[in-house]
């Protein structure tokens, strides 16, 4: 993985978040209760065989460090989905499981070692 400084006020003190990439290639889901893995991979794709829960993971990665990922939803049927009640959606709710055959992209992000995160669906119903 590479790791950049970013300056999110604008000065040159060191008030800095650190942005960590990681380049690795797209981690493959599988089952119903898959663990997103955030510290070392940046894309996950899963398609659904049943009712599903998400875990995220982080690591060791601290608070003030900006960590994200991507993930690429198919719904292998008519599945529910949960995500950690950490997940901060836009518009204040989950988005709906993608209908069955569909696709949907998904964003999330922390900057407090995965204490809060912040989702929103990028892409819906993409097929």
């Amino acid at each position: 993985s590479s790791s950049y400084f970013v300056d999110p006020f604008g000065t040159s003190i060191l008030a800095y978040a650190y942005l960590q990439q990681s380049f690795a290639a797209n981690s493959a889901l599988s089952g119903t209760t898959p663990t997103i893995t955030a510290d070392t991979h940046s894309s996950f794709s899963l398609t659904t065989s049943g009712n599903t829960t998400f875990t995220f993971s982080v690591g060791s990665i601290g608070t003030g460090y900006l960590i994200g990922f991507v993930l690429k939803l198919t719904s292998g049927g008519s599945h529910t989905i949960t995500y950690p009640n950490t997940v901060d959606f836009a518009g204040g709710a989950a988005p709906d499981a993608p209908a069955s055959g569909e696709t949907d992209i998904l964003v999330f992000t922390s900057i407090d070692g995965g204490t809060n995160w912040y989702g929103a669906r990028a892409i819906d119903a993409a097929s």
